[in-house]
């Protein structure tokens, strides 16, 4: 359902936790985000996708991956040699003991950021990789000599301008579902943002995704509540789908249009009023036994076949009335008189 496209500056905050909005390398949210991403991904409601250029700037990039590792390994050695400066101080038992537990939580985070670097590198080598094309290259250097955006600021923008315009082209909406569930992440704003707003695309960019189902985003945090608008756009649009509806019987010109759908407004269980051994849930029941003895499915069975369902409805097109009887006959009318050839009148049941 979402489909996810993470410019290379996304991936390496997603595996080090740098959050651009703050300049702070975040302790838990990029582990929150992976593990939004890997439970969408496991249940198919979301693919991951990258070209050649992101693969090529990853790995020339690869080490700003482990930047947060880096950077806590730092604070253990920087204890270490506290501790060595401070050696014959009185208190330094004391010091010590504060900083073995200092230590100690530097490494758990140092194993548990490992561990998320390896599994981010994971899904980077099973994304879905879209192929760049020789039409994709020549058209680039036509946005560059023309100083269409990202080149309306520097002339080296050629691996954005290719990143762009390949997702441009390999996404589509659905001709039926028409959801925006293409997202694009990246905090290259000088390149791709509007110079007035940096949330949103620069309107060289913009015409080209108008009639595309793509949307941006400079934080890769925002895409979690986003992704899961897009998921119940799409429930919504599959349960449309795949609804129980009925058509008109009284061939309304709806019908000819593919509008012509009854809408059901009410279902109703009447008392029967043949001959039937109904059940009273008030009545005394004699007791022969748990053993034999009705168990609450069985009761409630019993109870439901004191009644009939029927339900009654309105076409969307010409407002026939429709009523679909408990025989499996379905009777329409302009009307408020509809009888089934089963015997039942339905007359009052409508008028009331």
């Amino acid at each position: 359902m979402i489909n996810l496209i993470l410019d290379t500056n996304a991936w390496i905050y997603l595996a080090n936790g740098y959050n651009p909005d703050t300049g702070k390398y975040d302790k838990e949210s990029h582990f929150v985000m992976l593990e939004w991403i890997n439970k969408h991904l496991e249940n198919r409601s979301l693919t991951l996708f990258i070209n050649e250029v992101i693969q090529l700037e990853l790995e020339r990039n690869i080490e700003y991956l482990h930047v947060q590792v880096k950077n806590l390994s730092k604070q253990i050695s920087d204890l270490d040699r506290e501790l060595y400066n401070k050696r014959n101080q009185e208190n330094i038992k004391d010091l010590m003991a504060d900083a073995l537990i200092k230590i100690k939580q530097l490494r758990a985070r140092i194993a548990k950021n490992t561990t998320h670097i390896l599994k981010v590198e994971s899904i980077i080598k099973a994304s879905k990789v879209i192929p760049i094309t020789e039409k994709q290259k020549i058209t680039v250097i036509d946005w560059a000599l023309k100083k269409i955006a990202p080149f309306h600021r520097k002339p080296n923008s050629v691996g954005d301008a290719l990143i762009f315009l390949n997702i441009v082209e390999y996404f589509d909406y659905d001709p039926e579902a028409f959801v925006d569930d293409t997202i694009f992440v990246s905090n290259n704003t000088s390149d791709f943002s509007d110079d007035k707003n940096k949330a949103r695309l620069h309107p060289d960019l913009q015409t080209l995704i108008n009639k595309k189902p793509i949307q941006y985003r400079t934080n890769l945090a925002s895409v979690m509540n986003l992704g899961e608008e897009i998921i119940r756009e799409y429930n919504d649009y599959i349960e449309y789908k795949t609804r129980s509806y009925y058509i008109c019987e009284m061939g309304c010109k709806g019908v000819e249009m593919g509008t012509g759908e009854v809408f059901i407004d009410k279902n109703l269980n009447i008392p029967r009023n043949d001959q039937y051994e109904s059940y009273n849930p008030s009545q005394t029941r004699l007791l022969f036994g748990d053993e034999n003895d009705l168990g609450p499915e069985e009761l409630e069975a019993l109870e439901k076949g004191n009644f009939k369902n029927v339900e009654i409805g309105h076409c969307g097109w010409c407002n026939a009335i429709h009523v679909f009887c408990h025989c499996g006959e379905v009777n329409a009318s302009y009307d408020d008189e509809i009888f089934c050839e089963c015997g039942e009148d339905y007359s009052k049941l409508i008028k009331n």
